[in-house]
């Protein structure tokens, strides 16, 4: 079960468990970007390792629900190399400083 902000199925604010389509996103300091599918899904083949800035810019986003507009959001991430990373998962291990190279980005925007 989703946890909700306000702790409730079926009221106003599930709308934030939501996937979010057209997001753009983009490793700070590359040219790397993409933009989330309707399932809220992005992925990049090859992104640098250890500690990167992972940028979400909501303004691209093709079907906000209406009255709703999502910001740019920067989360510090830590990649490990040769195995999927997610956003949670790289999200926990920022800091770890692992430098080695060669990893993939695999995850989704508001699902």
């Amino acid at each position: 079960m989703w946890r909700l902000v306000d702790g409730v199925l079926m009221t106003a604010d599930d709308v934030y468990k939501l996937p979010i389509k057209g997001v753009t996103v983009s490793i700070v300091g590359t040219n790397l970007s993409a933009v989330t599918d309707a399932r809220g899904h992005f992925s990049f083949a090859s992104v640098p390792t250890d500690d990167i800035k992972l940028a979400m810019t909501g303004a691209t986003a093709t079907t906000p629900p209406a009255g709703l507009y999502f910001p740019e959001m920067v989360v510090d991430l830590n990649i490990l190399p040769g195995v999927p990373n997610t956003v949670m998962a790289a999200v926990a291990r920022t800091g770890t400083r692992n430098g080695q190279s060669g990893a993939a980005l695999t995850t989704a925007v508001g699902a």
